[in-house]
């Protein structure tokens, strides 16, 4: 995977896109296009997830949105080219042909991934009083609302507009006693 730098800090202004391919491909996809086309930037969303097996709980790396495959492009994206891959089924459209690129909350979700390198992991919480304070991770800049907070299994399930869909996503966190925390409590929009 290519290593990214955050739009902010490199200056590039690029634009987002979304590919639908089929469902468990995504990074047999994500590998085909980054070799294809070494100028774009190619993420699959993935999220790490507490599991618990046997009794012992640890973090596993899950496809957040399965079917999709996200693009970054600093310029014109080959769009026919790789429709003509197998297992890439089509861009993600605003209905105008050739409106491929994201906008509005999709573009913020798309760039959500990019700036946490294509995998949401797992984010640091601290509790103050009643409420689920996250100091680190991708939590503290989410997207969408926090529906619910699970203090004792360490999830927030947070709701996220993509594609024009509500998806509610739960999202690990870790506690841990650092100080400068950022607050959140359930129903409050990120």
């Amino acid at each position: 995977m290519q290593q990214l730098v955050p739009q902010e800090e490199c200056g590039l202004a690029h634009d987002a896109y979304c590919i639908q391919c089929e469902t468990g491909q995504e990074a047999r996809v994500v590998s085909l296009l980054t070799m294809n086309y070494p100028e774009l930037t190619v993420l699959c969303a993935r999220q790490e997830k507490h599991q618990s097996r046997q009794g012992e709980k640890r973090l596993v790396q899950v496809n957040m949105l399965p079917g999709y495959v996200f693009l970054y492009a600093t310029g014109d994206v080959p769009v026919r080219s790789i429709l003509s891959h197998h297992s890439i089924f089509r861009f993600l459209s605003y209905g105008t042909a050739g409106d491929y690129a994201l906008r509005d909350g999709d573009r913020d979700f798309a760039d959500w991934i990019y700036r946490n390198d294509g995998l949401l992991s797992c984010s640091q919480a601290v509790q103050v009083g009643t409420e689920v304070r996250i100091v680190s991770g991708p939590l503290r800049d989410s997207l969408g609302t926090i529906e619910k907070v699970d203090r004792h299994n360490r999830n927030i399930c947070l709701a996220i507009p993509f594609d024009g869909i509500r998806r509610l996503v739960w999202m690990p966190f870790e506690w841990t006693d650092s100080k400068n925390p950022i607050s959140f409590s359930p129903t409050t929009p990120t």
